[in-house]
């Protein structure tokens, strides 16, 4: 039983046509490559740019989506540090203790941190898309929201690294 070749039965017509039907297709578009074009499903069935003028409208919800997300990103980073500054004015030993507890800034942070996650994966698959065009506009949404929050708030990091 050993020496049995199961690789006769991997030619017969019902499991190539089995396999064939699962797979799939180039020319169905599952390429995992980076292609231009406008035709292309974002998210959802009825975000489905047809022409020019679609895609750069896309891009365009694209980039402020990412706007979006690295405006969440920054105001929670924003309280974090400004709550951190405010228990060490307080309390300085309160950063080494473990003291859990319910406040109002946990519950206001879950939905922002939730919003949070929804973006960045929706970010994530949009660009798993591999359309050039929302790719560009994810890279560029990211990259200049992030410049903006860096030049607006200088020293957001220099207050982070002291708490």
């Amino acid at each position: 039983m050993a020496g049995h070749d199961h690789s006769a039965h991997a030619h017969h017509p019902a499991n190539f046509q089995q396999e064939s039907t699962t797979m799939p297709s180039h020319e169905m578009g599952h390429s995992m490559s980076f292609h231009f074009g406008q035709m292309e499903t974002i998210l959802f069935k009825w975000w489905m740019p047809d022409s020019a003028g679609g895609m750069f409208f896309s891009c365009l919800l694209v980039f402020l989506f990412c706007v979006a997300y690295e405006t969440v990103k920054f105001f929670r980073q924003y309280r974090d540090i400004r709550n951190a500054l405010e228990t060490t004015l307080v309390e300085p030993e309160a950063r080494l203790r473990f003291s859990p507890k319910i406040s109002a800034q946990a519950l206001v942070d879950l939905p922002l941190h939730i919003i949070q996650i929804i973006f960045a994966y929706a970010l994530m698959l949009i660009f798993m898309t591999f359309n050039v065009w929302l790719c560009l506009a994810i890279v560029l949404g990211e990259s200049l929201s992030h410049l903006f929050y860096r030049i607006t708030f200088p020293h957001i990091n220099s207050i982070e690294s002291h708490c």
